[in-house]
């Protein structure tokens, strides 16, 4: 449950009577009720602290993370919304809902911030498809910093794919070839 205080930004995680789903406000008291927001368009309610999430100011420049977890950006602006690097063509409001279409797994929940590695020899990896028992081949893998963000990645493409499997490959060792040209004398 998310911690808030008086003055914080809040965002309706879902649609209810005394609000729509994004729409923002602002946290005018904190009780053992519940936390007291005021919005502009339904004015003040009560409501439970997980119904509420913070919300966030879109920068130019900086990463989203959307409501299904995937890393967007970065942020730049495009008419009245925001468009995101990674995602050409749609676009984002400024409370972070996504323009045309009710997709709110696309929704940006918060900026994007990379975990500090655990340790310095974090290893790449890939995600490969697996069929038939087998990793499928690809002309252009991408190469994620460490297993955790390749397993990341493997997860977010089974919950999308349901019944195929993805597998993670670590970089196991590294070997550097030298090409030493001679001049002829």
């Amino acid at each position: 449950m998310a911690k808030f205080k008086v003055g914080d930004r809040v965002r309706f995680k879902k649609s209810y009577p005394t609000s729509v789903a994004g729409c923002e406000a602002v946290v005018v008291a904190v009780t053992n009720w519940g936390i007291q927001v005021d919005t502009p368009s339904y004015g003040r309610s009560t409501e439970s602290p997980d119904s509420l999430e913070p919300a966030f100011t879109i920068e130019t420049g900086k990463f989203y993370r959307t409501r299904d977890g995937r890393k967007v950006g970065p942020a730049y602006r495009h008419h009245d919304g925001w468009g995101m690097g990674t995602e050409g063509g749609k676009m984002w409001a400024n409370d972070g809902h996504r323009y045309f279409g009710n997709a709110p797994e696309t929704d940006l929940i918060a900026e994007w911030s990379d975990a500090p590695a655990s340790n310095d020899n974090a290893k790449p990896a890939i995600v490969a498809l697996i069929e038939g028992g087998h990793p499928k081949p690809s002309d252009a893998p991408k190469v994620h910093k460490s297993e955790q963000s390749a397993t990341d990645e493997a997860e977010r493409l089974a919950v999308k794919y349901p019944g195929q499997k993805f597998g993670v490959f670590v970089l196991a060792d590294t070997r550097i070839a030298e090409i030493v040209m001679r001049r002829a004398a």
